[in-house]
């Protein structure tokens, strides 16, 4: 090959050109940080000390995803590590990314790149109120929602408000419109990815409260479940019994003089259909079911999650919470009310006889009890009454029903036939592990769900329990299981409920000892003057009236320095936080006198009782 001049110096061109890239390469693959100089200016610079770019701005901030935050004069742009600016500095407040997007506000009152006093609403306007206008940029710097609203929501929501003029719409997380600026109130998302809307109501600043005008409801996906144009809106919460757990419409006995059967009075129905105010951004509360209901002029309907209306709008007609599937519904019409069960998965009504005092439980195990002319029996979801002239209901429990006729007791299965006889002095008030206690003369004993006896007879029994029973005999206390087989013997002053059986507290002279119902035997010699069952290995117990912690083995985990046993949580919390398994003394005395609201109320010249040193 022959070399001319000209040649040369196009391989001279071609190498340098090669140095310069991977040169170049060479410093961007080192991570760049933000450096500030002597005069206070940021810049950015390799780690090998290079620096890319020049020192020329008033704040920086590392580089995240190869964007960088930079600030001048108070305005903040973005670049990339290339030093290119992607953003127009125009913004005084830019956030952080969140899946490709991020919240950039024009205005308001800034100080070094932090909204100084945005943070929420309050009822329809912002809570800053200092003319900031937000909007998103994309990780190009594309504007892809331009800064023309006065406040935006979260961007980890499948849908987040934004405000305009007063009102509200909704977008995505990329941007798009959903649903434009359309309501003066809005609600939060619940766990059903429902919200409440209002158009045209008022706003009670005082105790954050919405009324009158229109409410509605939306789903996620920005779609109007029930338009806005209802004096209310709303779900069914889960409502339990504070002492029992129990189910608020199941959770008493149906008898024909039991006022927790609704209705009661016509008042009662007519207070069920009064709107009610929804507080400020407030979520519907958590429901086991997805219907809604929606009210207006007395009269209510009923939509499912969808949108498609299951009960229209009827006059001074209440709807109330399903069960089993089955609404309640009841009118009131002229000197009586109107009664009627809606099965939702068959799509009909079942209608009860009509009355001014009769009333109507919800539905359980296929069955639902009805009060009517003084008489209490049961229907089944197609309207038959399967059993009657009963005197007392119990809770279902298992498919199975405690039941009462006249003095007489025994229980019927989920059809309403009587699978233990109504013949017994007395029972328990659930079948329990398919088993109920049962009373004939001065015996208890237990019966199975064919009515056959299946124990001993004893003086006083408890429910079974994950397959324990306590039984008592001659006022000492024992267990048995399933099988009618002994696992404590009857020998003690009492038995705790049983969920482990080799770890089983029992009672003797006012002492509680754990004892092992497989070995037969006490397992720890110590007896405490209280105690809690196992969970998780651990269990409260109490001695020289102080409370603390032991494990299976008699191990003190904490020692028994505390009040009330309330207080095991927070030693609880502190072994977590602290990542030990046990606490010696002086640390329970620090979690003791670090969580005591009385530590820290005492004055310079006080005698602090040792107690409240931490330790």
């Amino acid at each position: 090959m022959i070399l001319n001049k000209k040649n040369m110096r196009n391989k001279k061109v071609i190498l340098i050109l090669c140095l310069l890239v991977l040169v170049s390469g060479s410093v961007q693959a080192q991570r760049l940080k933000a450096v500030q100089n002597e005069k206070g200016r940021y810049g950015f610079m390799t780690e090998d000390g290079t620096v890319v770019i020049k020192y020329k701005y008033d704040e920086a901030t590392p580089f995240k995803d190869g964007i960088a935050k930079i600030g001048k004069d108070g305005k903040y742009s973005l670049i990339n590590e290339d030093g290119e600016i992607i953003t127009k500095r125009k913004y005084t407040y830019i956030g952080e990314f969140y899946n490709g997007v991020c919240p950039v506000a024009e205005g308001g009152n800034t100080k070094k790149g932090v909204m100084l006093t945005t943070g929420g609403l309050i009822g329809n306007k912002a809570s800053s109120n200092t003319g900031e206008k937000w909007g998103l940029i994309d990780k190009t710097g594309k504007e892809i929602l331009k800064t023309d609203y006065e406040a935006m929501g979260d961007l980890n929501k499948k849908l987040i408000y934004v405000l305009k003029g007063k009102k509200f719409g909704f977008i995505d997380s990329a941007g798009n419109i959903i649903v434009k600026p359309t309501y003066n109130f809005i609600g939060s998302f619940n766990d059903q990815g429902i919200c409440w809307v209002n158009i045209g109501g008022k706003y009670d600043k005082k105790n954050n409260m919405v009324s009158k005008g229109k409410f509605g409801l939306i789903n996620e996906n920005g779609r109007e479940i029930i338009p806005a144009k209802y004096e209310d809106v709303g779900n069914f919460p889960i409502l339990r019994d504070k002492k029992t757990g129990a189910l608020l419409d199941e959770a008493a006995f149906y008898t024909k003089a039991d006022q927790s059967a609704f209705p009661a009075t016509k008042q009662e129905i007519q207070s069920l259909l009064l709107p009610k105010p929804h507080a400020a951004e407030s979520q519907l509360p958590s429901s086991r079911v997805d219907y809604f209901y929606f009210i207006n002029k007395k009269s209510q309907g009923l939509v499912d999650v969808h949108g498609n209306t299951i009960i229209p709008l009827t006059a001074n007609q209440a709807i109330l919470p399903p069960s089993d599937n089955m609404l309640r519904l009841a009118k009131v019409e002229k000197k009586q009310i109107a009664k009627a069960y809606y099965d939702l998965d068959a799509e009909v009504m079942v209608r009860i006889p009509s009355s001014e005092k009769g009333k109507f439980g919800a539905f359980s195990h296929n069955l639902a009890p009805v009060s009517l002319d003084d008489e209490l029996y049961f229907i089944d979801k197609k309207g038959n009454k399967v059993i009657g002239g009963l005197s007392k209901a119990f809770l279902s429990n298992e498919g199975y029903r405690v039941v009462q006729k006249g003095s007489a007791f025994g229980a019927i299965d989920s059809t309403g036939a009587v699978v233990i006889p109504i013949e017994y002095t007395n029972s328990l008030t659930s079948v329990n592990n398919g088993r109920l206690g049962v009373q004939k003369n001065a015996s208890w004993f237990y019966v199975d769900m064919k009515g056959q006896i299946v124990s001993d007879k004893y003086d006083r029994i408890g429910n079974f329990h994950r397959g324990y029973a306590s039984v008592c005999l001659n006022k000492l206390w024992g267990a048995i299981d399933l099988q009618n087989r002994v696992v404590v013997p009857l020998e003690w002053q009492g038995v705790a409920p049983i969920v482990n059986p080799q770890l089983i507290w029992v009672k003797k002279d006012n002492l509680y000892y754990l004892y092992d119902g497989v070995q037969k035997s006490v397992r720890l010699k110590q007896g405490f003057a209280n105690a809690s069952i196992f969970d998780n290995e651990m269990a409260y117990v109490m001695s020289d009236g102080k409370w603390g912690i032991i494990d299976p083995d008699g191990k003190i985990l904490v020692p028994c320095l505390f009040e009330k046993e309330e207080d095991m949580v927070l030693a609880k919390q502190y072994m977590l936080a602290e990542d030990k398994k046990s606490l010696t003394e002086v640390e329970a005395l620090r979690v003791i006198a670090r969580f005591d609201p009385d530590t820290n109320m005492f004055k310079i010249t006080s005698v602090i009782p040792d107690k409240h040193w931490d330790y």
